[in-house]
């Protein structure tokens, strides 16, 4: 597909970055190695309803695939590709967190670590360890339920191949 590597290496690459994005303190990360940095309690790449995941696997993220879209320039020209993912994250806002940070706060805490991730180093491209020419996001929606405090944030990443 791009330079003949598989469409599913791309997205697991991506789904492998996305796991050890470090999350702010308070939201409920599992510890790592390092006592200032805390990871999801749960990923995977199989859609699950908000419904389906206890409080206990929050914070969740959830990396799903989405279309591909292929463009070619000229005749004869192999394509590039832009492949979309979309990356669900699910967390709750309840009184173990600090009251005085906001929801909405925090969610704007967990964009910048997802997104400062895809940036990698500043001035260069997110090549997903080589398998495309370049990831980002296009930005982030979310809704905050009033009933059970739980918190759904939606961020699409684009990726592209060649240009």
């Amino acid at each position: 597909m791009n330079n003949n590597i598989p469409i599913k290496t791309v997205y697991q690459a991506l789904f492998t970055l996305l796991k050890n994005v470090p999350l702010p303190a308070g939201v409920g990360g599992k510890p790592t190695v390092n006592p200032a940095v805390f990871n999801w309690q749960w990923t995977t790449r199989k859609t699950i309803d908000w419904d389906n995941v206890p409080a206990a696997n929050m914070p969740f993220m959830l990396l799903h695939a989405g279309p591909i879209e292929a463009e070619q320039r000229s005749v004869f020209a192999l394509p590039t590709f832009t492949m979309r993912a979309y990356c669900w994250i699910f967390f709750r806002a309840d009184s173990s967190m600090n009251p005085d940070v906001f929801p909405d706060d925090t969610v704007q805490d967990i964009f910048d670590a997802v997104n400062n991730t895809l940036q990698g180093t500043t001035g260069e491209r997110q090549t997903l360890a080589g398998t495309i020419y370049h990831a980002f996001t296009e930005g982030c929606m979310f809704e905050s339920a009033i009933e059970d405090n739980q918190v759904l944030m939606f961020v699409p990443i684009v990726m592209r191949t060649g240009v």
